[in-house]
């Protein structure tokens, strides 16, 4: 089965959500996570624990990068780059997925 490759320019039109086979443990405010189907483990600092949550139900990219604009204080431009680059390393973790995709 092909892995579908994603770039920055493609995640504004999907819904994101966390996969099924991924399972997590909170060790203050971080999140490790490990790949039951790969057998990996990931750890998240407290920015990416907060947008982890955040995908714990379906998601929009747009409406994540606003959750997260509301929440931090920083320019939008840089959390909108920082939240991409973050979702682009989850998907392909396959950590979470699209629901384009389902």
């Amino acid at each position: 089965m092909p892995t579908a490759i994603f770039k920055a320019e493609h995640l504004e039109g999907l819904v994101l959500v966390h996969s099924e086979h991924c399972i997590e443990a909170r060790i203050g405010e971080e999140v490790v996570m490990m790949d039951a189907e790969q057998g990996f483990c990931f750890g998240l600092d407290t920015t990416g624990s907060f947008i982890w949550e955040q995908l714990k139900t379906p998601i929009s990219v747009p409406a994540l990068i606003q959750s997260c604009s509301d929440h931090f204080d920083a320019p939008e431009g840089t959390i909108e780059e920082d939240v991409k680059q973050l979702l682009l390393e989850l998907l392909a973790k396959k950590l979470i997925i699209s629901s384009v995709f389902e």
